[in-house]
């Protein structure tokens, strides 16, 4: 937590006991620095020090490492998407469940190819006036509108 916020070194008292020995004290000078002050023995741990453990422990921590991304499950292949032609408001069944799933609606054209992307959390962050968009505006424009902060500039033409 120290780190966390801030610190760069902490001190930590080195306490004997029965089990501590030469073999461990080597340990410590390898990766920090031990001082004396009044006959206590205190070791300096650095950030480095701190994400060195930690990295050479993740095993320990969990298996994760040694999986797999399939195994994992972590990339659902259950996408949801709109065509770019169609109106926004059809979209809004596919926005409330990504927003559940706290992910996007993907936008594709006719051929299923990727064209953007429409985020809940972007959308919670416009004014009313996209209430209008989604009413009025395809799916496409609707990303367009979301991304620019207002109508294409070809819209407003007509």
């Amino acid at each position: 937590d120290l780190i966390l916020q801030g610190a760069q070194n902490i001190v930590v008292p080195i306490l004997q006991t029965k089990r501590s020995g030469v073999s461990r004290r080597k340990q410590l000078l390898k990766s920090s620095t031990i001082n004396s002050h009044n006959g206590a023995e205190f070791c300096w741990l650095t950030q480095e020090d701190v994400i060195r453990f930690l990295l050479g422990s993740i095993g320990l921590f969990t298996p994760l490492p040694a999986c797999s991304i399939d195994a994992l499950d972590i990339i659902s292949s259950d996408v949801l998407a709109v065509d770019y032609y169609s109106p926004a408001s059809s979209a809004v069944e596919a926005i409330s469940k990504s927003l559940a799933q706290q992910t996007s609606v993907a936008v594709v054209d006719s051929d299923g190819e990727f064209v953007g992307e429409i985020s809940p959390f972007t959308l919670a962050c416009c004014d009313e006036t996209v209430a209008a968009a989604i009413a009025t505006l395809s799916a496409g424009d609707l990303m367009a509108y979301i991304d620019c902060g207002g109508p294409p500039e070809d819209l407003v033409r007509l």
